[in-house]
């Protein structure tokens, strides 16, 4: 997993510099927002394949400074993150959810048993990563999850021209190029995964907060910030 940005300069900071541009930008919601409704479709998604958080384990997949592997865990039976930069993980041992939890490590070496996870994802990594990067990337996600499991990719929607803008602004995301979920379900199927599905997420800014809860029914409309590709193995 080699990454275009060097994670280790950006370090503790990577949060804030994404807050203060969607702030200042578009007046949005801070990281922790998107972060929230992440986990939230995690665990919606894992019910809906039968996966019962309460008893499962789920592993992060470029973890970073372990801010979701600390939301899950108020979810999960066991959680585990990777992240190949030694800055930002100084964060997320920082975080105090115990020896063993973070591990530094790429998403082609992961250093875990076959089928050790019920749920694998990673949250906006395949950008960040050259392309001819992701099929191992898959594969190896694949290898540690248990049959039955789930694995979901989350990024940022290129087809959203205000996504794109606020990526265009990030220092974190100079000269990176935003995947299509068509790119990333090519690489799921390649690798085997079964039941495929794109659903689009975070449809509404702040000032239109009353209308997020419809959001739910629009996950096949392609103008969400964001979405994320599932599959089962």
């Amino acid at each position: 997993m080699s990454a275009r940005v060097d994670f280790d300069d950006v370090g503790g900071t990577y949060h804030e510099q994404l807050d203060a541009r969607v702030k200042v930008l578009i007046g949005g919601e801070l990281s922790d927002y998107y972060l929230r409704v992440k986990v939230r479709e995690t665990v919606a998604h894992a019910q809906r394949m039968g996966i019962d958080a309460a008893q499962s384990a789920v592993l992060d997949v470029g973890c970073g400074t372990g801010r979701m592997v600390e939301l899950l865990g108020r979810q999960f039976a066991r959680v585990a993150g990777v992240e190949p930069s030694a800055g930002m993980l100084e964060g997320a041992h920082a975080r105090g959810l115990g020896d063993g939890v973070f591990a530094q490590a790429t998403a082609e070496q992961l250093p875990y048993d076959d089928a050790s996870f019920d749920v694998v994802y990673s949250a906006c990594v395949f950008h960040h990563v050259e392309r001819d990067t992701h099929p191992a990337m898959v594969r190896e996600m694949r290898r540690v999850l248990r049959p039955g499991g789930l694995l979901l990719t989350y990024e940022h929607n290129p087809w959203n021209p205000l996504t794109r803008f606020v990526v265009s602004q990030c220092p974190v995301d100079d000269g990176i190029t935003l995947c299509r979920p068509g790119e990333i379900s090519r690489a799921y199927r390649v690798a085997g995964f079964g039941r495929v599905e794109t659903r689009f997420i975070v449809f509404f800014p702040r000032l239109l907060g009353a209308l997020r809860r419809t959001e739910s029914a629009l996950h096949r409309v392609p103008l969400g910030a964001q979405y994320y590709v599932s599959g089962t193995k």
